[in-house]
């Protein structure tokens, strides 16, 4: 398989801002799930925020990031999993986080529905001087990029196909252009192999 395509199930993501919020959702799940054997486990403030009110702040953040750049690269419905979530130049989701955040949530056009009122939150408090709104701001921005770094990082180059035109063979994940279609390349590869092991078990 070529690409990763979303799953083409009743409750599969319809609109862009849904497969936004979808992906998003699964880069946090990732982050929280993935085994760590090298930098020790998640750190108290980040158990907190993901498991939290503010997790859902953390993953419309992403959606506006991943929102941005597929803009940003003109990429038709079809190829939405082809953005970027690293590029050289800070061409990725991870670029648009760090550089403008702010500007992502002001420019992506999210419906009534899912999403809204978190944008709204965040706007308002990247927006304010008080100094608990100001710590929310810079407490979610942080957390957003930290998160798709380590799922980006982690998740390889899968993708057999178009990346950014920038991209290497080998290197960071960033100098590798690694696209969503990498994490969910992964995503279903996780769970085949979970329905191999339920149907046979593990003889490991």
């Amino acid at each position: 398989m070529d690409a990763a395509e979303p799953d083409s199930t009743p409750h599969s993501p319809r609109t862009r801002w849904e497969h936004c919020l979808a992906w998003a959702d699964l880069l946090v799940i990732r982050h929280i799930e993935r085994p760590r054997t090298d930098d020790g486990p998640l750190t108290e403030a980040e158990n907190a925020a993901f498991h939290g009110d503010e997790r859902a702040l953390i993953v419309v953040l992403i959606a506006t990031a991943l929102h941005e750049r597929m803009t940003h690269f003109a990429l038709p419905d079809d190829e939405l999993h082809l953005v970027p979530l690293g590029a050289p130049g800070e061409d990725g989701v991870t670029g648009t986080l760090r550089r403008h955040p702010y500007q992502a949530l002001e420019n992506t056009p999210v419906p009534a529905g899912p999403g809204q009122a978190e944008v709204h939150r965040l706007l308002n408090a990247a927006r304010s001087d008080h100094p608990d709104d100001r710590g929310l701001w810079d407490r979610i921005r942080s957390v957003a990029r930290e998160t798709v770094v380590d799922v980006a990082t982690f998740a390889g180059s899968r993708h057999a196909g178009r990346r950014h035109p920038l991209a290497q063979p080998s290197g960071t994940y960033w100098e590798r252009g690694v696209m969503m279609a990498d994490v969910l390349l992964g995503e279903q590869h996780r769970r085949q192999a979970a329905l191999l092991t339920t149907v046979f078990g593990d003889d490991g």
